[in-house]
């Protein structure tokens, strides 16, 4: 009988692609959480790690081990969610075994065995709404995907027993639901954590991770290469606030937005709207803080 842990991704990897001149091995790290059996996996990896590697072996051995499974790669925006499938695409054409493609499109491949991959953008979570009976959600870069999203796509699983929740990640300060779990001390059975810095990576030499600390603050040499959520310093905007923009459904586009939000009111900043402006500064008001 199948359990949750019946699929291993590295016996997988071994079959379809070890030793190839894509992916010629796999970092002990990587083994980890791809043997991880937990149904809701939090990895939180700095720059470079192999995140991408990790997620397209679950999507590729869970949809070809088993018939008839739905997989879901929900990435913060269509360009990711690209690169993504690009990545799952490249380890598809290696594997050895030429496994039966259906149909393949831009965005997602449906196998001869009834299963399929599908990668979606997720910064509109009505657009994600209506998959049912998902074997597995990978969020990939959660700490940027909005909570509206990650709250559309978490009752997915309610009526597949085997169905998992795969939350991948680099840092992005201290707000948001992927914070709210991965700094949470009473996490259930069912949940399992795993973090990796860059440092830790083989792969990356000491020597070009110094040059980078030279090349760039140290606050965000921190958030992106040691996995640190750093606080927004010195800004006019609270991480509560900024959770209740990025929650906001019905966000209206108006040049008055960013003057509302300086001006301490949330409300007349949602009115206002303009969301993907207003959130370009406060990034840039982030990184000027660094």
């Amino acid at each position: 009988m199948r359990t949750v842990s019946t699929v291993d991704p590295v016996l997988f990897y071994e079959r379809e692609l070890g030793g190839s001149d894509i992916l010629p091995s796999l970092d002990p790290w990587q083994m980890a959480v791809l043997r991880d059996p937990a149904r809701n996996l939090l990895v939180l990896s700095g720059r470079q790690c192999g995140k991408s590697t990790v997620s397209a072996l679950l999507a590729l051995s869970t949809s070809l081990t088993y018939r008839g499974q739905t997989v879901l790669l929900v990435s913060p925006s269509l360009r990711q969610s690209k690169l993504l499938f690009q990545t799952v695409r490249t380890m598809l054409e290696a594997c050895a075994t030429k496994p039966e493609v259906k149909e393949l499109r831009a965005n997602d491949v449906q196998f001869a065995n009834g299963s399929k991959i599908v990668s979606l953008p997720g910064r509109n979570s009505d657009s994600i709404r209506g998959y049912a009976n998902v074997a597995l959600i990978i969020e990939d870069e959660s700490a940027y995907v909005l909570a509206e999203t990650h709250g559309a796509i978490r009752p997915m699983m309610a009526v597949n027993r085997y169905s998992r929740h795969v939350m991948v990640t680099t840092p992005n300060a201290q707000r948001g639901h992927f914070y709210k779990l991965w700094t949470r001390e009473d996490l259930p059975a069912s949940w399992s954590k795993h973090s990796i810095t860059t440092a830790e990576c083989t792969r990356i030499s000491a020597e070009w991770l110094k040059d980078e600390r030279d090349a760039i603050s140290s606050r965000l040499y921190r958030q992106e290469y040691e996995c640190a959520f750093l606080a927004a310093s010195n800004s006019v905007l609270s991480a509560d606030w900024l959770e209740a923009v990025a929650d906001h459904r019905d966000l209206r586009r108006d040049d008055d937005a960013l003057e509302a939000s300086l001006n301490g009111d949330p409300d007349e900043a949602l009115r206002a709207g303009r969301f993907d402006h207003l959130m370009d500064e406060i990034r840039a008001e982030e990184m000027a803080s660094a």
